[in-house]
């Protein structure tokens, strides 16, 4: 089956020339008859078996293991990336004077949990100016024998640009930080190789993005390392070893079943939820993820050579490019394009476009005259 086939069956309910994955993804109509699916089983769930709706998270570990390397046992799941943040922050062995560092513009959820549980344990959060995450000597200069852990977005939601991960991770490894990547806004709608994974300790992001699931999902990969490192600070029934069956509940333990499911937070086993997002994974690997980022990245290519730089200051270098108006304001700009039917989102002064597998070279151009005419 071809992309435009794929494509003309699978988002024909797309009403829009939709430029904002970045945003929030469209369901697949699989994913649609999925989440149809489970919600028939759940208005009547006469012998429902517990078996059958508890093993929904571990396929969605088995197929993010596919499209990312690794094993399943290395996949948690959670409700947000500020999840995420926050079960490291609570569970890592902190000493007195050791530091964090963040970036001042990275994304919120990678912020705001270091900030606020600094006040609850003995850490220094540092945030640098972004520009040192993309310049990796002058980020090693700002390293101390203080700093463990780093955190920081694969690309960023507000300029689409592309973190170096082979050269940081050479750093990274010289001075043992343990480092937290959030692959959000890159994630699905291009692959990361496993060498550029070398040297993450935990890889986590929301898959109601590029990876094209309903909203209320994320996930964590964690290495070999983290899983030694962080201390699990919540408990819930379904990671006890006696969750497997629901005639054994009452000798409570709180000694938690291997891997990585020991972070998974309560209620996994959302069957709505997880049943589309399950679909929308098989249909990314069907197609692959080196073919959607191919196709990303030639229309990325082509809206950049189109758009007139004499109007627009252009910023991106992946699947997203930002585009800021040079006399005009970019609020003005976001309801043009929406009269346009052209959908995109406005970030901090500039308007974002996502480009993902269901996108068009017609539609790009259709962008790009609408852009070149405002």
């Amino acid at each position: 089956m071809t992309l435009h086939s794929i494509v003309k069956t699978e988002f024909a309910e797309l009403k829009s020339t939709y430029l904002n994955s970045a945003y929030m993804g469209p369901l697949p109509e699989r994913a649609v008859r999925a989440s149809t699916d489970a919600l028939s089983k759940q208005q009547d769930p006469s012998f429902y078996p517990f078996s059958e709706w508890n093993a929904y998270p571990d396929v969605t570990r088995e197929l993010l293991s596919k499209l990312l390397g690794g094993s399943p046992s290395s996949i948690s799941h959670h409700t947000s990336v500020s999840e995420v943040i926050s079960t490291i922050s609570m569970g890592f062995d902190f000493r007195e004077g050791d530091e964090v560092i963040t970036f001042d513009g990275d994304y919120p959820s990678n912020i705001l949990p270091w900030m606020l549980n600094e006040k609850r344990i003995d850490y220094r959060f540092k945030k640098l100016p972004i520009h040192l995450l993309y310049d990796p000597k002058a980020l090693e200069s700002e390293i101390s024998k203080n700093t463990r852990i780093i955190d920081f977005s694969h690309v960023s939601f507000n300029t689409g640009r592309k973190a170096p991960l082979n050269e940081l991770e050479r750093i990274f490894k010289k001075n043992n930080i343990f480092t937290i990547l959030d692959v959000s806004q890159s994630f699905g709608g291009s692959q990361i190789s496993p060498d550029e994974l070398g040297g993450i300790d935990v890889l986590c992001g929301v898959t109601y993005k590029w990876l094209l699931g309903p909203y209320g999902h994320a996930f964590a990969r964690w290495s070999d390392r983290a899983l030694g490192l962080i201390h699990r600070t919540q408990a819930n029934w379904l990671v006890s070893p006696n969750s497997q069956t629901t005639s054994d509940l009452l000798r409570y333990t709180i000694d938690s079943l291997p891997g990585a499911c020991r972070f998974d937070r309560g209620q996994t086993p959302n069957c709505v939820v997880l049943s589309a997002l399950n679909a929308s994974l098989e249909l990314l690997l069907e197609i692959g993820l080196k073919n959607i980022e191919k196709h990303n990245l030639e229309l990325a290519k082509l809206f950049i050579s189109g758009v007139d730089s004499s109007r627009f200051d252009l910023s991106g270098d992946n699947t997203i490019v930002v585009a800021t108006p040079k006399k005009k304001s970019a609020d003005d700009l976001k309801a043009y394009l929406q009269s346009k039917n052209i959908d995109c989102s406005l970030r901090e002064g500039s308007c974002r476009f996502a480009f993902h597998l269901f996108n068009t070279e017609t539609e790009i151009q259709t962008t790009v005259n609408a852009l070149n005419q405002f």
